[in-house]
């Protein structure tokens, strides 16, 4: 982050005055989340594939390498997209399998290297700050996945397969495509709740411990709550209706199974 930070004061120093265009929408939603965002997820595990930006920065112009980072983010932070206002990453689900995030963490490493390549003098004023908040949020990833190790070390790393509200709280779209969305969400958490207890260490923070139960049994009331009560008042397809039920009652007997071996397990 230091990194970053010094870069970017440098090309200030250096003057770099040249124009340059803005990020597009997209990138510049992402870019604005990676800045203000909470803990990582990792590569989409259902859809959704975007090329990994390997070739060498100094064979392409920044701009060009940018875009294809934040696409291949993009297709890697299914969550974090959402959050910035992306809806076509609606249900689609992170990866949390062991090899799973290995892959986000080589991914972050690469784009790492490759950004470092780039002179801030060498860029505008807009590409110079691009790549410092670039460069400052894959310090943060790195920090949390690598040093802290939050896969083994938090349950709070999983809660995007629980986190579903989004859905059914904000009205972005007719409501029988959100809750169709919803619905696959539910359906692809589903296939990665196993990863959660599976990838933590015999002992953890206690206070840690404590926090997550409180916040798992709070998904597990939500969902067989009020979201359901607030789902069942809106379906109108049968099918549709059936598929929620069932994945509804599944994920939240998932996240209730969390707080109670945490409970007695930890």
């Amino acid at each position: 982050m230091l990194r970053a930070r010094s870069r970017a004061s440098a090309h200030r120093r250096g003057g770099g005055s040249r124009a340059g265009g803005p990020v597009t929408n997209r990138g510049l939603a992402l870019l604005l989340a990676l800045s203000a965002c909470g803990p990582a997820t990792t590569t989409p595990a259902n859809e959704v594939s975007a090329p990994s930006p390997a070739a060498a920065p100094e064979a392409r112009d920044f701009a060009t390498y940018r875009t294809g980072l934040v696409d291949a983010w993009l297709s890697r932070q299914p969550a974090l997209a959402r959050q910035a206002g992306l809806h076509e990453y609606d249900g689609v689900i992170a990866d949390y399998s062991p090899t799973g995030i290995a892959s986000y963490v080589a991914f972050l490493q690469e784009a790492q290297r490759e950004l470092a390549a780039f002179e801030p003098s060498s860029l505008s004023d807009v590409e110079a700050l691009d790549l410092a908040i670039l460069e400052n949020r894959i310090a943060l990833e790195l920090e949390e996945l690598v040093e802290q190790d939050q896969p083994h070390t938090s349950p709070l790393f999983y809660q995007e397969l629980y986190r579903v509200s989004r859905y059914v709280d904000f009205d972005y779209a007719p409501v029988a495509q959100r809750i169709e969305k919803l619905v696959a969400h539910q359906e692809a958490s589903l296939k990665q709740t196993q990863h959660l207890l599976a990838a933590m260490k015999p002992v953890l923070s206690r206070p840690l411990v404590e926090t997550a139960i409180t916040i798992y049994a709070g998904h597990a009331s939500y969902l067989k709550g009020d979201l359901k009560t607030l789902v069942d008042k809106e379906l109108k397809d049968p099918a549709l209706a059936a598929r929620f039920a069932a994945s509804n009652t599944a994920l939240a007997a998932a996240a209730a199974e969390v707080a109670e071996r945490l409970e007695k397990e930890w």
